[in-house]
């Protein structure tokens, strides 16, 4: 079954980072700035917090035709009805995720690993994130930037859309989107909190001037 969805501009939203009271508000504006797909991420592995988060924003996105996936937790996806997960750590639940989430879920694995990627069963998996293709504060200190030359090589081995995550700046667009990559990853921490819209439009613009003068 092919599961698709439009991840051209993929914005993190990072509890506790964003407290309850902003997260639905960020949404709003990221989506405002032309986001396609929210993914929300809860790094202290507070369940109870993410499902919290996750019922308020699913109502917000469902009236804009804006999927949510959420980051790492099976169970937060189950109880708040995501429209999918992604995995990195926990990337063994995947077989579990796709049974307990169904056909038409949508399941993400991040991996910085090339072969990994290639090896992704794209009757569990429909997307890939990987990254980071240039230096940026969004990732772990441990992951090295893979540059645009690495990024190809994931998009050019794997059976799946590959979403390019951190250090996709503005000026490095059409440079990324240049690979092959199906869409670019902006994790909200990396925008200034006043001019999420305002920042997020320049990403979208780059996005749709790259399409029209390659595609047409």
């Amino acid at each position: 079954m092919v599961r698709k969805c439009d991840f051209s501009l993929y914005v993190g939203l990072d509890l506790p980072v964003l407290t309850l009271s902003r997260v639905v508000s960020a949404a709003q504006e990221a989506i405002d700035g032309g986001a396609t797909a929210i993914q929300l991420r809860e790094e202290t592995n507070d369940t109870a917090r993410m499902i919290t988060a996750g019922l308020a924003l699913k109502s917000v996105l469902d009236e804009r035709h804006i999927p949510l996936i959420v980051n790492e937790s099976l169970d937060a996806a189950l109880a708040i009805g995501a429209s999918g997960v992604q995995f990195r750590t926990r990337a063994t639940l995947i077989p579990e995720a796709r049974r307990r989430l169904g056909e038409k879920a949508l399941i993400g694995l991040t991996t910085f690993n090339a072969a990994e990627a290639a090896s992704a069963d794209p009757e569990l998996i429909d997307f890939i994130g990987t990254g980071p293709v240039y230096e940026t504060s969004g990732m772990p200190d441990w992951v090295t930037p893979i540059g645009c030359s690495g990024l190809k090589a994931f998009v050019d081995r794997c059976q799946m859309p590959v979403i390019a995550l951190g250090g996709t700046d503005v000026p490095h667009i059409a440079d990324v989107l240049n690979t092959g990559v199906s869409g670019i990853g902006v994790p909200i921490s990396v925008l200034t909190p006043e001019k999420v819209t305002e920042e997020l439009r320049l990403y979208a613009q780059s996005i749709a001037d790259y399409r029209r003068l390659t595609i047409g």
